[in-house]
């Protein structure tokens, strides 16, 4: 699913493209409470600190049951 957004800057245009993805991981039922932050810093620091990655943002991440 992609959805696009278009936004104007003065006279530039930019167009944003969100991009969804889904990964499904296995947790063990001791650490599901916590998973959620450390998921949310792996994918940040890699895409903050990624090659190939500038100016990709993270939108959201968040928990699908």
């Amino acid at each position: 699913m992609c959805q696009v957004t278009m936004q104007q800057i003065g006279r530039v245009e930019m167009i944003e493209k969100i991009i969804k993805y889904e990964v499904k991981v296995s947790v063990p039922s001791s650490q599901a409470s916590q998973h959620l932050k450390k998921f949310e810093n792996v994918i940040y620091k890699a895409i903050n600190q990624g090659q190939g990655m500038k100016q990709t943002d993270v939108v959201s991440i968040k928990v699908v049951k």
